[in-house]
């Protein structure tokens, strides 16, 4: 029986049911995935496509061929991560809550991703400034905070103090709970709902509305 090459680079017989093949890629896919991620978390160890090819099993053509590219690798892991921490998903749940509530909330969720994931983004976050791809790639990611903190204060724009408009409190809220402050909160970053708060008693300095009991 002749022998053909998945499109990812693994070797199959032909004629095996789609079904098999369709199971292969993904477990090919998932290997590199859980390889880069995991090399990523260790900063004493490389992180090349070489590396991560010898760690999950794989070619670096088989990594090529499935992701694209290094940064593109880099950003499917964090997708993997985004959506199993349910950082995806910041402002569900928030539309009905109380202005503070809302805001504790999506506070709370992304302190709890950063602690998730504190490891794996300090890498990252360290390669940022010499690496202008991965730079690009995490400005991407921040836009999309962005984006996220002003739905949330243009829901509570009644509710902003005199002379702070939605704009300027999305930039004080998206530096207040960004990465970088966050791992700066030395042994209060090992407790993240409780880092939560204290954040959120400084941003709420933003709104007139009560803190509810």
């Amino acid at each position: 029986m002749g022998r053909v090459f998945r499109p990812q680079g693994v070797v199959m017989t032909a004629g095996e049911p789609p079904g098999v093949r369709a199971r292969a890629v993904v477990e090919t896919r998932n290997a590199i995935l859980e390889a880069a991620g995991r090399l990523l978390r260790e900063p004493s160890r490389p992180w090349s496509m070489e590396a991560v090819a010898h760690a999950a099993g794989v070619t670096r053509v088989t990594i090529y061929n499935q992701f694209g590219g290094r940064v593109e690798l880099i950003e499917a892991v964090l997708d993997q991560v985004v959506a199993r921490d349910r950082m995806d998903r910041l402002l569900e749940g928030t539309e009905a809550l109380p202005p503070r509530a809302a805001l504790r909330a999506a506070v709370t969720t992304t302190c709890r991703f950063w602690h998730a994931e504190r490891h794996l983004l300090r890498r990252l976050f360290g390669a940022a400034w010499p690496d202008p791809a991965v730079a690009r790639l995490i400005a991407r990611r921040e836009g999309w905070r962005r984006d996220q903190l002003r739905a949330l204060l243009a829901r509570l724009q009644g509710d902003l103090v005199d002379g702070v408009d939605a704009e300027r409190a999305t930039d004080v809220l998206l530096a207040l709970t960004s990465f970088p402050a966050y791992d700066g909160l030395g042994s209060l970053g090992d407790e993240p709902d409780l880092a939560a708060g204290y954040l959120v008693r400084l941003a709420g300095g933003l709104l007139s509305a009560p803190d509810p009991a």
